[in-house]
């Protein structure tokens, strides 16, 4: 079972969407994908500030 699934209060940014999916059409894994935001966590933090 998925426990992180969006609800319907919370909206998709459509440019992450796309990234994660030519992410994904590169050939990375979700593995991969989840290790670039946790090392870069503090820089995407600050962005959304």
């Amino acid at each position: 079972m998925h426990t992180n699934k969006v609800t319907k209060h919370e909206e998709l940014d459509v440019e992450w969407v796309e990234l994660i999916k030519q992410a994904k059409e590169l050939g990375l894994t979700k593995e991969e994908i989840k290790g670039f935001f946790y090392r870069n966590e503090d820089q995407l933090v600050a962005y959304k500030k």
